[in-house]
C-alpha cells in the first residue's frame, strides 16, 4: 500500500517509514498539512496518516481539505487526546463525519503507534463504506454504528431532507439508509428528491408497517425511485449487515 505520513515530528515520521517500508508498504512524507493537501493529489496514496496537533492546519482540518477534492480519502488521526477524555469524543464525531476511520493514541511512545499501526493496516486495506443513516431514535443509530465500526462501514446519523442532500455532497456515501417517516417527512418524497440529485445512489428504506411494505415492494421496480433495498423494523445491527452487505 501507498501511505501518505502528514506529521511535523521527524522522529515519528522516520520510524514510523522505516516500520511501514519493511512491511511493504511505500511511506511519502509531509511535514505540516499544507504539503500534505499538496501532495494527496499527485501521490494517491490508499490512505493518510495525519497527526493532530502541527503549526499550520490540525490533522483533521488538513483531512477535511484532502477530502473536499478526493471524497475517496481514507484517513488515520494520531491523537494525544487520552482515550477517555472529553476532547477525545466531541473529536471522534467530527472526524467520522470527515472521513476519518480509525484513531491512534500517541501516548507509549514511536513503537507503540507503529504496533497499532501495523494492527490495523490488514483493515484498511478493504475498502471503508460511509452509510448516511436517515434515523430520529440515536439509541438505535448508536447501536448500529458500535456494532459495524468494525466490518468497515461508518455510520453517520442525518435526522431530515436537508441533512441528507448535504451531507450527500459533503461524505460521498456509498449507501443512504432511509426511514420511511423521518421527522414527519415521508420517506418516499425525499427517495425522490435523492433521485433527483443522484440516479445512482444506492437507497436502503427501513419500514415499519405491511402498508409501507407494499410501498417499498413498488418503489423497488419504479425508475423515477429506484429503491435498492428494504429492511422491516424492528431489525438487529446483523440483519442490517446483512442488507448492507448485499447492496455495497
Amino acid at each position: 500500500m501507498k501511505i501518505l505520513l502528514v506529521d511535523d515530528s521527524l522522529v515519528i515520521r522516520t520510524f514510523v517509514k522505516e516500520a511501514l517500508t519493511k512491511d511493504g508498504h511505500k511511506v511519502v512524507e509531509a511535514v505540516n498539512g499544507t504539503e500534505g493537501i499538496a501532495m494527496y493529489g499527485p501521490e494517491q496514496p490508499d490512505f493518510v496518516i495525519l497527526d493532530y496537533e502541527m503549526p499550520d492546519f490540525t490533522g483533521l482540518e488538513t483531512f477535511k481539505r484532502i477530502k473536499q477534492s478526493h471524497p475517496k480519502a481514507k484517513g488515520v488521526l494520531l491523537t494525544a487526546f487520552l482515550p477517555s477524555s472529553e476532547e477525545l469524543s466531541a473529536l471522534k464525531k467530527e472526524a467520522e463525519e470527515a472521513g476519518i476511520v480509525q484513531f491512534l493514541h500517541k501516548g507509549g511512545g514511536t513503537a507503540n503507534v507503529i504496533a497499532m499501526l501495523k494492527k490495523i493496516i490488514p483493515s484498511l486495506q478493504l475498502r471503508v463504506h460511509t452509510v448516511l443513516m436517515a434515523e430520529e431514535n440515536t439509541s438505535l443509530v448508536t447501536e448500529v454504528k458500535n456494532f459495524l465500526a468494525s466490518k468497515n462501514f461508518i455510520i453517520i446519523q442525518v435526522v431530515n431532507m436537508a441533512d441528507i442532500l448535504a451531507k450527500m455532497g459533503s461524505t460521498s456515501p456509498s449507501v443512504i439508509v432511509l426511514n420511511s417517516i423521518l421527522n414527519n417527512e415521508n420517506g418516499f418524497i425525499i427517495l425522490k428528491k435523492i433521485r433527483d440529485i443522484d440516479k445512482t445512489m444506492k437507497v436502503v428504506m427501513t419500514i415499519s408497517t405491511k402498508q409501507e411494505e407494499q410501498l417499498a415492494q413498488a418503489a423497488l421496480k419504479m425508475p423515477q425511485l429506484g429503491l435498492t433495498n428494504y429492511l422491516s423494523k424492528p431489525y438487529t445491527p446483523q440483519a442490517m449487515l446483512d442488507v448492507l452487505s448485499k447492496v455495497v
